[in-house]
């Protein structure tokens, strides 16, 4: 979690070490942002089934 709060930290005031790549450095935050939403549907996505699954047998 450390290393995509430093990368958008870095990106949000502009400051890049030397020899920093900034396009590489936008990339791998778009990277982490994609991981994250896939993280958060799949999450979301078993919540609801296991939900569903519990309100079924609270019915039964």
């Amino acid at each position: 979690m450390r290393d995509p709060l430093e990368a958008t930290g870095r990106v949000d005031v502009g400051d890049s070490p030397p020899g920093v790549d900034r396009a590489a450095v936008a990339e791998r935050v778009r990277g982490y942002e994609e991981t994250a939403r896939r993280r958060v549907e799949d999450f979301a996505a078993t919540l609801l089934l296991r939900s569903s699954k519990a309100v079924d047998e609270l019915a039964a």
